[in-house]
C-alpha cells in the first residue's frame, strides 16, 4: 500500500509538508520566556468577536499597531506576534484600534477577529470552552525563532485558572 503524501499546492510549486517540517525542526531552537507578562480578553458573543489589550501592551510591544495569532504546532498553545504591516502580503493579520473613552476602561485597545483565527479557535486551541462568551489570558513574552525572520518576539495566551 502506497504512503499518503502530505503536501500543501501553492500557485506556483508544490511543497512537502513533512520535509518541510522536519528541516524547520532541525533549526529550531526552544522558546525562551523573557519574564514580561500583560494580560488580555477574548471576546465571543454575537455583539463582539474580538481581542482586548491593554494600553502599555500595544506602546512598548506593538509598534506596528498589527500582529497575528497563531497556534503552535503539535501543541495546545496560541501565540501572539506582533509583526510589520507588510505581513498583509503573508498572512490575515489582526489591526488594533484604540476603543472610545480609554481612560475608563481597563483595556484601551481592541483587535476585530472577524478572520482567522476565530476567537473560538483561539479559546478551543487554548485549552478553554470555545462556548464561552468572555474569557480572560495571561500573555507571557519570549523569544522564538520564525523560519523566515530570525529571532522574533511573541506572546503565549496563557488561560487563567479560575477558582
Amino acid at each position: 500500500m502506497k504512503k499518503r503524501q502530505n503536501i500543501f499546492i501553492h500557485p506556483d510549486r508544490i511543497e512537502h509538508l513533512d520535509e518541510t517540517n522536519a528541516r524547520l525542526e532541525q533549526g529550531r531552537k526552544p522558546a525562551v520566556a523573557t519574564g514580561y507578562k500583560s494580560i488580555c480578553c477574548v471576546r465571543n458573543s454575537r455583539r463582539h468577536r474580538d481581542i482586548l489589550l491593554r494600553r502599555d501592551f500595544v506602546r512598548e510591544k506593538c509598534p506596528s499597531g498589527v500582529f497575528i495569532i497563531f497556534k503552535v504546532v503539535d501543541r495546545r498553545e496560541v501565540m501572539l506576534q506582533p509583526v510589520p504591516v507588510e505581513f498583509i502580503n503573508r498572512t490575515s493579520i489582526c489591526h488594533i484600534a484604540r476603543r472610545p473613552f480609554p481612560w475608563l476602561r481597563g483595556y484601551a485597545y481592541r483587535a476585530e477577529l472577524d478572520r482567522t483565527p476565530e476567537p473560538a479557535m483561539v479559546l478551543l486551541h487554548s485549552g478553554v470552552d470555545p462556548l464561552l462568551p468572555e474569557y480572560t489570558f495571561e500573555l507571557e513574552e519570549y523569544r522564538v525563532q520564525d523560519a523566515a525572520f530570525g529571532e522574533l518576539t511573541a506572546y503565549k495566551l496563557i488561560p487563567f485558572k479560575m477558582g
